[in-house]
């Protein structure tokens, strides 16, 4: 797998992805490369949602929401520069004793 810059193509635009939706969400996990803050030197690699709250119609719950029908992160990265598809996992998985 390769990354992707978030340039080029995001999540959302991918139609490949394992999506996981209900009523109220839509959310696809990847793993996404970029900085802590705005003074980090080094990029840093992490396991992330990329996220979008629907609008409900639900008064209390639309008003819990930062923000509705708005694609964004789901951790704090200051910036986040590229993105992948989760890998498969391993095909034989040892069991812990």
């Amino acid at each position: 797998m390769e990354w992707i810059s978030v340039d080029d193509r995001l999540p959302e635009q991918d139609g490949t992805l394992g999506w996981h939706k209900d009523s109220s969400l839509e959310f696809v996990s990847v793993l996404a490369c970029g900085y802590s803050s705005e003074d980090s030197e080094k990029p840093y690699v992490s396991e992330v949602n990329r996220l979008c709250q629907k609008t409900t119609g639900i008064e209390y719950l639309d008003s819990r929401c930062a923000a509705l029908d708005e694609w964004r992160w789901s951790v704090k990265f200051h910036r986040i520069t590229h993105w992948m598809p989760m890998p498969e996992p391993p095909e034989e998985v040892q069991q812990c004793r």
